[in-house]
């Protein structure tokens, strides 16, 4: 079928050759281009032809295998085996495209489904967490204030083992309490109940106020601390109060990791990765991990609803920030 126009432009210059010399109407020219045109489109369109009917042929014995991988697709809701009886490999091709737009279709319903429940149960165990923390506060109360009353009013003498655990059980209702706010905190962003105040800040106006106490962190663990902070870094769109609170946090229980003798390096500048103007990076090297507790994991949390990421290694820790593209004047 593909050739047929040709192999009629043949016969209709073979007919206006015979006709043409026999009535000595036409050009002998004009007749042998015709020829020459006749037998070079015939052959072109042969080649084209086959090449066409070659592809066609190894692609419908590629869809032989896909077909098995989705012959149950119709099973999942898709549409039964429709196939002709006497195929062709164009329609065997057509068969295996809608079978795998159906798998797709089956597979982006099941992802969407999953997200959903995943979504759902993300927010049930942040409510749980919320409603835990709730209660578990009320009941410390209940045991903070007796300890406070005992050991700020005295109703009887007390010996100094009965002063110190005391002591003790009061500083260990503190520690809990903070760690019951962090978790309340957590659950809040989780739920989206918190959200940052986004504005445009220099990068050292959020690294340098907290600076003494990555000193002092340092000093207390023997160790020595070096800053840099790179000059015309571009602004940073962030919660200014939530992430000098993340960066505090973490870069301190790093450094509170860190051996006696250690030198370690913080660094604020272009990430080294792409040299854009498109992130900040804080860089602290040298101080190893510090154990996970629910005060690093709120720091995380916080750095990533104000937009930026963490890549925590051995002797490294990199806080990426996002950088400001609203034009105005840096607060």
């Amino acid at each position: 079928i593909a050739i047929l126009p040709a192999v009629i432009g043949m016969f209709t210059v073979a007919g206006l050759a015979y006709w043409g010399q026999y009535a000595h109407q036409a050009p002998q020219l004009v007749i042998v281009l015709a020829i020459v045109a006749a037998v070079l489109s015939f052959i072109v369109a042969w080649s084209n032809a086959r090449s066409v009917a070659r592809r066609i042929e190894r692609l419908a014995g590629a869809t032989a295998h896909a077909r098995t991988r989705v012959a149950g697709a119709g099973a999942n809701g898709g549409a039964p085996d429709q196939t002709p009886l006497e195929a062709d490999e164009i329609d065997e091709i057509h068969h295996t495209v809608e079978g795998l737009r159906r798998a797709v279709d089956v597979a982006e319903s099941d992802r969407a489904t999953t997200q959903r429940r995943e979504d759902q149960r993300a927010r049930d165990h942040a409510e749980l967490l919320l409603s835990i923390v709730d209660g578990a506060t009320n009941r410390l109360d209940e045991v903070r204030l007796p300890l406070h009353i005992l050991l700020d009013n005295h109703f009887g003498d007390l010996n100094e083992n009965q002063e110190e655990m005391l002591g003790s059980a009061r500083a260990a209702t503190e520690a809990i309490d903070t760690e019951l706010v962090s978790l309340r905190r957590i659950a809040e962003l989780d739920l989206g109940t918190t959200q940052p105040r986004i504005e445009r800040v220099r990068t050292s106006d959020v690294v340098e106020p907290i600076l003494p106490l990555l000193v002092s962190a340092a000093e207390s663990a023997g160790a020595s601390l070096r800053t840099e902070i790179a000059p015309l870094l571009p602004a940073i769109a962030v919660d200014r109060t939530q992430l000098q609170e993340a960066l505090t946090t973490l870069l301190r229980s790093r450094i509170a990791a860190a051996a006696h003798g250690t030198d370690l390096d913080l660094r604020a500048g272009l990430s080294d990765e792409t040299r854009t103007p498109g992130q900040v990076e804080i860089v602290l090297t040298g101080a190893p991990a510090s154990p996970a507790s629910v005060h690093t994991t709120l720091a995380r949390r916080l750095i990533q609803v104000n937009g930026g990421d963490l890549r925590e290694e051995e002797a490294r820790l990199r806080v990426m920030l996002p950088v400001s593209t609203v034009p105005g004047t840096v607060r």
